[in-house]
């Protein structure tokens, strides 16, 4: 799927949108996948927490540092 290089879902100044798009870029299907995965996984968690914001944090670290292994 593709999406209009002329559409924005968040706004951003030119340069961080640059900036953005080269890390889109360098990101696999997998990657990405593993990462929606992750989310999901999360968001079950997320739901039935008394502090989300911690299940939050940890999947996006897991999220940063998975494919640096």
């Amino acid at each position: 799927m593709k999406v209009s290089p002329k559409s924005s879902f968040i706004e951003l100044l030119p340069d961080s949108m640059a900036n953005a798009r080269r890390q889109v870029e360098q990101l696999t299907v997998e990657q990405l996948s593993r990462m929606l995965d992750n989310l999901i996984e999360t968001d079950k968690a997320f739901r039935n927490s008394s502090q989300p914001q911690i299940f939050l944090e940890t999947a996006l670290i897991r999220m940063i540092f998975r494919d640096a292994e």
